[in-house]
């Protein structure tokens, strides 16, 4: 061999090396910023924004419960759904307009329909295709509902729950559904003391909690599915503007809009709630999320810049430490967030910069 060619072989091994040894360096940098934290927290991961994939800002944004898809609207004024495919764990891509003219979402928990409204008089039902493309299925009219605020399916599949006002009051309505075909046919409503902004279901689907920013009072009701209707069981007077409980049903926390997350000790039996501590935020709260496996709360806070501050909970639902991550380039005016593949990767919907920001989760 040549001296020219030995040069060229050790020189390509030699870059070799160094690829190899800068791709490990890579991936235990990653490793180490996803894990690695004095504080024993779960490291944020930034992967991507879905830059720029709305002609308007959205505020709204649900997953399907199989987390293939994501849907998002804006809940202000009558604009288009789009349609994401969760292409890889932790992605998003392959936007698709859906539907003019739509605000609220909600997906049936078998991921066979989505419901949407006109904000009115107007429920819409769509079919849920493989591909995640929805397909218009009907449309129920009543002129006595109006000013709709929030939507969802009953856990049992058998009701779509709707906020809003009845007749003029401001009501629960309950819209029978056929679990086949995802029509809605008979129409109930429950009047309620104070116009609500928002509801969920207790993890064992027992319990239905409701927030409401204009009224002290944040209340819980126990279901009864067969009749559809719920039975007042208590009451805090606090305007909520954000809550989550914890999936395993043993904890509610709870923002009242300011710079202040409570924390609650929740009775499983009879849905009531028991003050444990607070914990204080850097920044006025826009919403909270309890982790997938209760280990962990995570608060959108502040506007123009937007931090994700994350709280670790010990056994006994208590704060036992605290970590800000802010980037003013990625999170502008975040509104939401949700998890994918059980908690590894967060998704949060920006209002003001037009995308949905990625981020994975470490395992600590």
């Amino acid at each position: 061999m040549n001296i020219k060619k030995l040069i060229v072989v050790v020189f390509s091994f030699l870059l070799m090396i160094l690829f190899f040894s800068c791709d490990e360096l890579v991936k235990k940098n990653e490793e180490e910023f996803m894990n690695k934290n004095d504080e024993g927290f779960r490291g944020l991961n930034f992967i991507m924004n879905s830059q720029d994939f709305m002609a308007m800002q959205q505020n709204l944004m649900v997953f399907t419960n199989n987390r293939k898809h994501l849907y998002t609207c804006n809940d202000g004024v009558n604009t288009t759904i789009f349609v994401f495919d969760t292409f890889y764990p932790g992605s998003v891509f392959n936007r698709r307009e859906a539907a003019f003219g739509r605000r609220h979402l909600a997906v049936s928990p078998d991921d066979k329909f989505l419901y949407t409204t006109d904000g009115g008089n107007y429920v819409y039902v769509y079919k849920i295709n493989d591909s995640g493309t929805i397909t218009y299925k009907g449309e129920v009219f009543d002129g006595l509902l109006s000013s709709i605020r929030f939507i969802a399916v009953s856990p049992d599949n058998s009701y779509l729950y709707i906020l809003g006002m009845y007749s003029g009051s401001s009501a629960l309505i309950m819209y029978k559904k056929d679990i086949e075909s995802g029509k809605l046919g008979s129409v109930r409503f429950q009047y309620l003391s104070f116009t609500f902004d928002k509801f969920s279901f207790s993890p064992d689907s027992r319990f239905m909690y409701l927030s409401t920013m204009s009224q002290p009072s944040f209340q819980w009701y126990e279901m009864n599915y067969k009749s559809g209707y719920m039975t007042y069981r208590g009451s805090l007077g606090l305007m909520v503007n954000s809550f989550s409980i914890t999936n395993n049903g043993s904890f509610l926390y709870l923002s009242t809009g300011g710079n202040m997350i409570e924390a609650y000790e929740r009775n499983k039996d009879n849905g009531n709630l028991k003050y444990l501590t607070s914990a204080s935020t850097g920044m006025s709260v826009n919403s909270i999320f309890a982790s997938p496996d209760s280990r962990t709360l995570y608060a959108l806070t502040g506007a123009a810049t937007t931090n994700i501050e994350i709280f670790n909970l010990n056994n006994s639902g208590k704060f036992s430490g605290y970590f800000i991550y802010s980037n003013g380039s990625v999170l502008n005016y975040g509104l939401t967030m949700d998890f994918t593949n059980g908690g590894r990767f967060l998704y949060v919907l920006c209002f003001n910069s037009y995308n949905i920001s990625v981020f994975g989760i470490g395992d600590k």
